[in-house]
Parts: C-alpha cells; structure tokens; sequence
C-alpha cells in the first residue's frame, strides 16, 4: 500500500481524468496532472475494464502499486492515475517496474523543465 500523503482521493481521481495527459506502456496507462506546490506525488492505481473478474484486477492493480512504491518519493508535486491493463499480468516483473519507471521519469523531466522558466 502506499503511504497516505501520497493517495489520490476520490475527487481528484475524476479530476486527472477530465484534465489530465494520458501517456500509454504496455501494461500501463499513466493519467497525470500537475499537482501544483506540494512537495510528492498522488497516485491511484486502477484496473482497466478488460479486466473483467476480481482475482485478476486485484492481481494487476497489486504488481502496479508494487513497482510505484520502488519510485517514491520522488521531489516533483503531481497527480497521477495508473491504469493497469491486460498487459500487466504478463509482463515480467522487471519489465512492468521499468516501464513504470520510465513514465515517472518523463513526468518528471517535463516537470523540471518547466521549474527552470
């Protein structure tokens, strides 16, 4: 589980949604806003719809958050939801961390950038 300051409440889930950059891997979509001052990252990790019975949204959505929690804290403030797809049951796991590492990164490299105007 990740640490409660860096949870995505309800409300600001649905606002990544509606305003958000989707950026898309193989076993993940990544959904982020700038989160505007705060010192981390909120994240929510959701199953993509593929993912019809429980066991296996359970089991996508746990090795997502798995491979976040080797990414945080990172020093960049913004809002992120994660969608598991299909893709995320297969993916080794070494593979799924990397990817998620990668996205995290571009986010961050974005985010720098636009700290140094």
């Amino acid at each position: 589980m990740l640490p409660r300051e860096a949870r995505l409440p309800g409300s600001a889930v649905r606002r990544v949604f509606a305003e958000g950059t989707r950026w898309h891997g193989e076993g993940v979509v990544l959904v982020w806003r700038p989160g505007g001052g705060r010192r981390g990252p909120r994240w929510a990790v959701v199953a993509a719809r593929q993912l019809r019975t429980k066991p296996l949204r359970h089991r996508a959505k746990r090795r997502v958050r798995h491979a976040l929690r080797e990414h945080w804290p990172r020093s960049a403030g913004w809002d992120g939801v994660w969608i598991a797809r299909p893709k995320a049951l297969v993916l080794s796991y070494r593979q799924l961390r990397d990817e998620v590492g990668k996205l995290v990164e571009m986010v961050e490299a974005i985010l720098g950038d636009e700290g140094e105007r």
